[in-house]
């Protein structure tokens, strides 16, 4: 029973701790103010052939009022999200930083289909 008891004061500890130290802080986004999507990175229209989605940016303001601008990455994304990025479509996605979480609506197409209509054109 002692033991017990001796173990969980350490934890206790050990937890209080780190909870006390930045890292932790950074870790869980506790030290964000907001973060939103910077439209200006957004393009209204991405072709899977090429898309990279490392060219839309988060916009981070942290508490202490700097900013920063942080590219979305695959790990930012379920798997669910992950896979509407692979697809032709309008899709709704959620973007997670650091505790944070933003939604934004993304169109993704294939050239064959302009392709297609071009041609249908050109041949009328």
């Amino acid at each position: 029973m002692v033991k017990r008891s001796v173990y969980m004061i350490l934890i206790s500890l050990l937890f209080l701790t780190l909870s006390a130290c930045h890292p932790f802080d950074y870790i869980l986004g506790l030290d964000i103010e907001s973060v939103a999507l910077d439209e200006r990175s957004l393009n209204d229209v991405y072709y899977l052939d090429n898309f990279d989605l490392s060219t839309i940016q988060l916009h981070v303001i942290n508490e202490d009022g700097t900013e920063e601008y942080v590219s979305l990455r695959p790990s930012m994304f379920n798997r669910e999200d992950r896979e509407k990025l692979t697809r032709e479509g309008r899709h709704t996605i959620t973007a997670r930083y650091r505790g944070h979480q933003v939604e934004f609506e993304i169109q993704l197409s294939t050239r064959t289909t302009i392709s297609v209509v071009f041609c249908f054109f050109m041949i009328q």
